[in-house]
């Protein structure tokens, strides 16, 4: 059986019609804003957020979306979705605990995610060659350059 594509769409969408998502549990901290505000700055869009099209809801790109309004961008690149609202929750709260956060957090605990903490490892080098890695309790918890 195949991955089912639930993408329906790409485009632009006025900020101030995008919906945040209640589920959206998470508060960046200033260094965090400040690293991914001068990325955008440096770079520039290189990931849309996603709306879920059904409930008109943002399901990753909170933080993308405030930084953009705060320097008065009118428009931001989406990717649609279309997705229920229990499937939203799902990939919402995915999205929102992060995936390298979760291989983290559970490293010591499973021998098969050995390659997938290697492809990590090689990821946090990477970043670290551009980033100070900023730790809290044993984990990253954001990058500050």
């Amino acid at each position: 059986m195949t991955y089912q594509n639930r993408i329906i769409g790409h485009g632009e969408e006025v900020l101030d019609q995008i919906l945040f998502n209640p589920l959206n549990w998470r508060i960046h901290p200033k260094a965090q804003q400040d690293a991914l505000d001068g990325v955008l700055s440096e770079v520039g869009w290189v990931q849309d957020v996603i709306v879920n099209k059904r409930t008109g809801r943002l399901v990753d790109g909170h933080l993308r979306c405030q930084l953009a309004a705060r320097k008065g961008d009118k428009t931001i690149p989406v990717t649609y979705v279309d997705l229920d609202e229990q499937e939203e929750a799902l990939v919402k709260t995915l999205y929102s605990a992060g995936i390298t956060e979760i291989f983290l957090q559970g490293r010591a605990k499973t021998s098969r995610a050995t390659n997938a903490y290697s492809c990590i490892d090689r990821e946090i080098e990477l970043l670290s060659s551009h980033y100070r890695l900023i730790e809290q309790d044993g984990q990253v918890a954001y990058m500050v350059r």
